[in-house]
């Protein structure tokens, strides 16, 4: 609906970070010959600009082993959008380098949502297990804030005896008890390289 608004509105261009299939949501600016710049996605033959899920997974684990962690678990989110399935792909290269065995067992997919709740459940199925994970790297912050509410709930301190890293870096992190671990994602950077490349396309639509 906001699509088809905007192109009636006849703008000059559309920054856009999908939260569903990209392709399809794109076809009426597209048609309609609307400079677009896609965030954290990718479509073919449309400029985009992302920063590497990959990477970040990577150094979170990384992170994680350098502490002398091998039984490290994941609460992973279920994808919502093109590219957030790479976090999960950097933590098992991780593991995979230092030639740690991924367990299925510490990995736990939840569904995407912005509470705590997911994160908080998904921490107790770990924590029961015969040999619960020394370590877990979630998602993102908010999972994390769940994860850390229910080890401590056990009795247990982090990161003396779980440590936690987070995605996203959300202003609240470095209030929790304690100070989150996270990977930052450059979101003011990212913002405007994105308004960059869009005034570039829309200054040379107009030559």
């Amino acid at each position: 609906r906001l699509i088809h608004l905007l192109r009636s509105k006849q703008v000059n261009g559309v920054v856009i970070q999908p939260l569903q299939d990209a392709k399809s949501l794109l076809e009426p600016l597209q048609d309609a010959r609307i400079p677009i710049v896609l965030i954290q996605d990718d479509v073919p033959n449309v400029h985009s600009i992302s920063l590497s899920d990959f990477e970040g997974g990577l150094l979170a684990t990384r992170h994680l082993l350098e502490l002398g962690h091998q039984h490290i678990a994941m609460i992973k989110a279920k994808p919502f959008r093109a590219l957030s399935y790479q976090r999960f792909e950097g933590y098992k290269k991780a593991l995979a380098d230092a030639r740690v065995t991924c367990n299925p067992d510490y990995v736990v997919e939840v569904e995407y949502s912005e509470d705590h709740q997911s994160g908080y459940e998904a921490m107790r199925k770990l924590l029961t297990l015969q040999q619960p994970p020394t370590a877990v790297f979630t998602h993102n912050d908010v999972l994390a804030l769940g994860a850390m509410h229910a080890i401590q709930e056990r009795g247990l301190k982090i990161p003396e005896d779980i440590s936690v890293v987070g995605y996203d870096d959300i202003s609240s992190a470095a209030y929790f008890s304690p100070p989150l671990t996270t990977v930052r994602l450059a979101k003011h950077e990212l913002g405007q390289e994105a308004g960059k490349i869009i005034f570039q396309h829309i200054q040379a639509k107009k030559v």
